[in-house]
């Protein structure tokens, strides 16, 4: 009994560690309903590549409007910033 309780827990992160770059991924080639896919299943929309670029500068920079406004409406903070530290 014990097994299926904490079966869907571990599943759930192992999910949402792998969806995390594929949100990245999916919001770099536009698709819209991989975005859509990988947000309903809890991934976080707030994520940032390695270069610390997070997912709705992501969207910015590749002028992907639909998916904006995706990122938005399940969460995306507006007011973050890059989480790299820019050398002088």
């Amino acid at each position: 009994m014990i097994r299926f309780l904490t079966l869907p827990l571990i599943v759930v992160a192992v999910l949402s560690a792998a969806g995390s770059s594929g949100l990245l991924t999916a919001i770099r080639n536009g698709d819209d309903a991989q975005v859509k896919t990988l947000l309903a299943a809890c991934v976080d929309g707030n994520i940032a590549d390695s270069d610390g670029t997070i997912a709705l500068t992501r969207s910015v920079i590749e002028s992907d409007v639909k998916i904006m406004k995706r990122l938005i409406d399940n969460g995306a903070h507006v007011n973050a910033r890059a989480r790299r530290i820019r050398q002088p």
